[in-house]
């Protein structure tokens, strides 16, 4: 496999990189950051309290609603995997 049309815009791919595949890469960035913004807003908006205690507390650098988290204290997070919008966020634009 040479790699996706976002894998190729961001330069991860054995294909090169166009004008064109960097800028609809970007824009798919774009698209499933907003659409993670509007899934954090409604689960913050129906269950705050959860949002706070599960996506709103302090991470090692990274600000939230709780006390600051210093990298020394904490193990090092698992890497998660890229995120990998549904079929219905895919038909989004």
């Amino acid at each position: 496999m040479h790699g996706s049309p976002v894998a190729r815009g961001e330069g991860r791919s054995t294909k090169s990189c166009t004008p064109k595949l960097r800028a609809f890469a970007r824009a798919v960035r774009t698209a499933q950051a907003q659409a993670r913004a509007a899934r954090e807003i409604e689960v913050a908006r129906r269950d705050p309290k959860w949002w706070l205690s599960h996506v709103g507390r302090s991470r090692p650098g990274r600000e939230g609603w709780t006390e600051p988290v210093y990298p020394d204290e904490v193990p090092e997070p698992q890497a998660r995997p890229p995120y990998t919008p549904t079929d219905a966020e895919a038909l989004l634009r």
